[in-house]
């Protein structure tokens, strides 16, 4: 599809890509939430890009659930007038780009974490995913504060804590304290490619399993019980990084991972060509 620019944003980042002329184009650009000041997000947009009238815009992106948001998004691409606007909330985006029109169970697990039945054109129901202060179990956010918490508890080896100690430049009490002073929370959810290290430690690996069980119990188990339907395929970073502890979590409960994506916007874009 000529002129087709297809958006998908989430925090940190937003990732474009756009066929223009025959040439397929790819560009990052900052990221995007309605939710929050998005004033870098704009200002990239606006240096960056040159979006004929003729074009499509096709935008994904979290907390757009609602219209009011969308007509955010809206409003920001009008000075381009281009012929089309839809826009879409990253759930949605998600099911399509790994089940395209099949039915199944999307879960993200990103910095947070969510399950939902998709059933081929629509997200029916949604288990999770509402913010950090609520429900992000099955996000990268989640499982660093409870690694933090086991750091604290002395649960650690000895040898991985002093290891965590020279990596984070750090002790536990201090790392804790530090997050409470600045308010960071990547302090919290940078802790997590620490984990990937050391997965296949005896510790680690229990503690994995422990935190996919819990949400599968919780999110991804009465999905299936009320629909039916044992198809999972998971997009984010922590699908991806412990993918062979989540793959046998989820056999353990009578499921099966179908896909694992990191990043969905190649397979948005496709979608959208078709």
């Amino acid at each position: 599809m000529e002129n087709c620019y297809v958006f998908e944003a989430g925090s940190t980042k937003t990732a474009l890509i756009y066929k223009q002329n025959g040439e397929k184009h790819e560009l990052t650009l900052p990221g995007f939430n309605p939710n929050v000041e998005n004033d870098d997000f704009i200002k990239e947009l606006k240096s960056s890009l040159t979006i004929p009238a003729e074009a499509e815009i096709i935008f994904y992106g979290s907390g757009l659930a609602n219209e009011e948001n969308k007509n955010v998004v809206r409003s920001i691409f009008e000075p381009f007038a281009p012929s089309r606007i839809k826009v879409f909330d990253d759930i949605l985006g998600a099911a399509r780009s790994v089940f395209k029109n099949d039915a199944g169970i999307i879960c993200i697990m990103g910095t947070g974490g969510l399950a939902a039945y998709y059933n081929g054109k629509e997200i029916v129901k949604r288990r999770g995913g509402y913010g950090y202060l609520i429900d992000d179990l099955g996000g990268g956010f989640e499982l660093g504060r409870r690694f933090i918490s086991s750091w604290r508890k002395g649960d650690l080896s000895e040898s991985i804590s002093n290891e965590l100690e020279i990596k984070l430049g750090s002790d536990a009490i201090s790392y804790s304290a530090k997050i409470y002073e600045t308010k960071d929370l990547r302090l919290i959810s940078g802790v997590v490619p620490l984990i990937v290290d050391y997965k296949e430690d005896t510790f680690f690996s229990q503690f994995l399993s422990r935190y996919f069980s819990d949400f599968i119990d919780q999110d991804i188990l009465p999905l299936y019980t009320q629909f039916g339907i044992n198809k999972v395929s998971v997009v984010g970073s922590l699908g991806t990084a412990f993918y062979k502890v989540l793959r046998d979590e989820l056999k353990l409960h009578g499921l099966q991972l179908e896909q694992c994506v990191q990043n969905p916007i190649q397979r948005l874009f496709e979608y959208h060509q078709h």
